[in-house]
């Protein structure tokens, strides 16, 4: 949409800040619709570019410079001082010279924690940018951004531009909305209400089939996403984090359908699924997946490559060295082509050797990192603010700021645990707590007490979903903890056993209901398959139940002894 005369400009620099001056746009058009101009977003085709944007900066009343890491430095691939400074065709230091003169108000913006540039390093002719507007407004887009910060800086430019804002205030569903309107979900997921039963899935997964319910990502989506879609920076993407933060989640519930959506041809595959090749084999079948679909654009996902590593299969030594090569001649042979590899962000310095031997370049500014705050928030109660799915589930909090208040308990209360699969646990807990005969379910600060609060809570929940087939008369605690155990290891942390050597064990191997325990526990996803040396093996699912399991264990171990 083309606008005569927006009253707020944004002027940043293309490659250091197109995704948050998209981001801005975006948000600005939510509050103020129609004032907002962005040059990539708004001029048109046939446009006289200089003309129209030096008319467009003195006919706003606002502009809004954003200033990224590198600002004064950056130079560019064809210049070796500062563009800033010395290519004659600068658009940025031009429109700042132009709102000077024409007496605009200049809100400065410091994005992602960028510290304000000393006036003796801005070239002479915007010196003057500081001096008059010297309260930089500091915003983050990426690690747990203040939506307190971003509603404070629209009320601010909304005073300054003279206009009234459509809504105030969208709090933990900000970026959640942001995602819909740039990146949604093909019609038959966004108009179409999900299967799932439960607006919360506990321990396990999200798949592609729950994206209308995957909450909780919407940044790191929306940032993944605008990098495949819309850029043409890089076509390898690493996506690292440690375990439980949700990468699998994230990809296929979150990026996959939004990315189709945009027009690509998208494929995701685990190392798993070719236990001989291991990720090369897996990188080939990618390939073949995609040979003949009819999109131009493709994506080629490979997932848990860290298990190159932790999970070796025999004769390989050299798999991961292996993908590399085969990757390249990929990348190589087709220029149409995008890849993400996914893994633990603990082998991020292996991967990244062997890409770079081979001289393969990539994007690894994609970490997962924990769940934060605004994120916790959006995920306990994305369900609830969207209409539709509010409906189904006849799920509401009392208060409405009552999931704030979830989310700052869980990450108090667990600040060394992966928040995501616990915002999900507790949640399905509270879910199951406060439904009603009738189906609605209505979550209230008392309700909190004694579940939220209770790290040992969680297991409990999950012995009693395994005693609705195996019952204690068959199982005892004792017998289903001392299976538990064995997927401990001493930090405590997740561990990996093989099932044919488990069940080799005297004590497992005598009891029969040892294996039904097995297939249950996998069945709620306390435990999960995966393939090590060619080998069925099992390991915990998430590292957040092992120090329960563990203390659990031990103490009525201690008791049984006395």
């Amino acid at each position: 949409m083309k606008h005569e005369k927006p009253a707020i400009f944004i002027n940043y620099r293309r490659a250091l800040s197109t995704l948050e001056a998209r981001l801005l746009y975006l948000m600005l058009e939510l509050h103020f619709p129609g004032n907002a101009f962005m040059d990539e977003q708004t001029l048109e085709a046939g446009d006289r570019w200089r003309e129209d944007i030096e008319r467009t900066v003195k006919n706003a009343r606002v502009m809004i410079c954003l200033i990224p890491e590198g600002w004064v430095s950056y130079a560019g691939e064809k210049m070796i001082q500062s563009k800033l400074y010395f290519d004659p065709k600068c658009h940025v230091r031009h429109e700042i010279r132009t709102a000077l003169e024409a007496g605009l108000t200049i809100i400065p913006v410091l994005v992602n924690g960028a510290k304000q540039p000393d006036k003796e390093h801005l070239p002479e002719e915007i010196s003057e940018l500081f001096d008059t507007f010297n309260n930089a407004a500091p915003l983050d887009f990426k690690e747990n951004p203040d939506v307190a910060a971003f509603e404070k800086f629209f009320e601010q430019v909304g005073k300054k531009a003279a206009l009234e804002q459509k809504e105030e205030g969208y709090g933990a569903v900000l970026f959640s909305k942001l995602l819909e309107e740039e990146f949604s979900l093909p019609p038959a997921m966004s108009q179409l209400l999900p299967e799932a039963e439960s607006p919360f899935v506990g321990l396990r997964p999200f798949h592609r089939e729950d994206a209308r319910i995957f909450f909780g990502r919407s940044r790191e989506t929306y940032h993944l996403c605008f990098k495949v879609a819309r850029e043409d920076k890089h076509r390898i993407f690493l996506l690292d984090g440690y375990s439980g933060t949700g990468k699998s989640s994230l990809l296929q519930a979150g990026l996959i359908p939004r990315v189709e959506e945009q027009g690509w041809a998208v494929r995701y595959r685990r190392r798993e699924e070719d236990p001989i090749n291991g990720l090369k084999g897996v990188l080939g079948m990618l390939l073949e997946d995609v040979a003949n679909a009819p999109e131009a654009n493709r994506l080629l996902i490979l997932d848990q490559v860290e298990e190159a590593i932790t999970d070796r299969i025999e004769g390989l030594s050299n798999e991961l060295e292996e993908m590399a090569q085969a990757l390249q001649e990929a990348y190589l042979n087709n220029p149409g082509y995008k890849f993400i590899l996914s893994f633990r962000s603990e082998q991020m310095a292996r991967v990244t050797k062997v890409l770079d031997k081979l001289r393969l370049p990539y994007d690894k500014e994609n970490t997962l990192h924990q769940l934060d705050f605004l994120g916790a928030t959006e995920a306990i109660s994305g369900a609830a603010n969207d209409r539709a799915l509010a409906a189904k589930y006849k799920l509401r909090f009392s208060p409405k700021t009552l999931p704030g208040d979830i989310a700052g308990r869980l990450l108090k209360g667990w600040d060394n645990y992966h928040i995501a699969p616990l915002v999900q646990v507790n949640m399905e807990l509270l879910w199951e707590h406060c439904q009603q005969a009738d189906g609605t379910v209505v979550i209230t600060a008392h309700n909190l007490d004694n579940i939220i609060d209770r790290q040992d809570g969680l297991l409990g929940h999950f012995i009693r979903k395994v005693r609705e087939t195996i019952p204690e008369a068959q199982a005892d605690e004792q017998k289903v903890l001392q299976l538990l155990d064995q997927y401990v290891q001493d930090e405590p942390a997740s561990a990996i056993r093989l099932d044919k050597e488990l069940f080799a064990q005297e004590a497992f191997r005598q009891e029969k209901v040892f294996r039904g325990l097995h297939r249950e526990f996998k069945k709620q996803y306390l435990l999960t398959e995966i393939s090590m040396d060619g080998q069925k093996a099992t390991r915990l699912s998430h590292d957040v139940l092992a120090k329960v399991i563990r203390e659990r264990y031990q103490i009525l171990t201690e008791a049984k002894l006395k």
